[in-house]
């Protein structure tokens, strides 16, 4: 969903333009962001979720990655749900500390959510799929017939899309993450306090640049 950068979006122009890019009541919203593409906006991120949820009301569910990376080789410490930042947005982070939203307890690639199926996207030990492959947040909200929705950002930001290519079996998954092993690892722990626990990835989503080419398929 491109916007203009120039001007200042009130919340009623933003309301009309995110009615008109198909979100819609009691959908479940999956929604990668940039607000410095979006541009300004009248009372902020705070605003801008509002208005989401307001669009989906009560029967609908708001989704957004919450991504730490937090590898064991990348010396980022132990991920813990209730306080380590998300990495991907100020939105994100915004979202993620609001009362009521759910956050999943993978390590390198949390989602936080709150709605109807929040606990259904975001319950469950990390230790039982990949970060982005089958049975993750992103293949759970596939299963319920999410809508994605990109707000000043392209493909290359469309986490599903990693999720296409565990479902299609893509060869190149199979090249181990890194030369001494593979597998790579990271520890999380279930809530502040609760002692770390170690799980092991085997399958680090790559890069995504290439994504942007769905488009001209799109």
């Amino acid at each position: 969903m491109p916007l203009d950068q120039s001007k200042y979006l009130d919340q009623s122009t933003l309301r009309e333009e995110l009615l008109a890019s198909g979100v819609a009541k009691g959908d479940l919203l999956v929604v990668h962001s940039s607000l410095k593409a979006v541009g300004r906006i009248d009372g902020g991120p705070t605003a801008l979720i509002q208005v989401l949820e307001d669009i989906i009301g009560p029967t609908g569910t708001l989704m957004m990655p919450t991504f730490t990376f937090n590898l064991q080789g990348w010396a980022m410490g132990v991920y813990d749900p209730g306080r380590t930042a998300s990495r991907v947005g100020m939105l994100t982070e915004v979202f993620r500390r609001q009362p009521g939203v759910c956050r999943s307890l993978h390590p390198t690639h949390s989602v936080a959510a709150r709605g109807m199926m929040a606990e259904e996207l975001t319950e469950g030990a990390p230790t039982l799929h990949e970060p982005l492959g089958p049975g993750s947040p992103f293949d759970r909200a596939r299963l319920l017939g999410a809508k994605i929705l990109l707000l000043g950002v392209g493909q290359n930001r469309n986490s599903t899309i990693h999720l296409a290519e565990h479902l299609a079996e893509l060869p190149y998954l199979d090249v181990p993450f890194n030369e001494h092993g593979d597998f790579d690892a990271a520890w999380y722990c279930e809530s502040t306090g609760r002692p770390p626990q170690l799980v092991k990835i085997r399958q680090m989503p790559g890069s995504s640049e290439g994504f942007l080419l769905i488009d001209h398929l799109l």
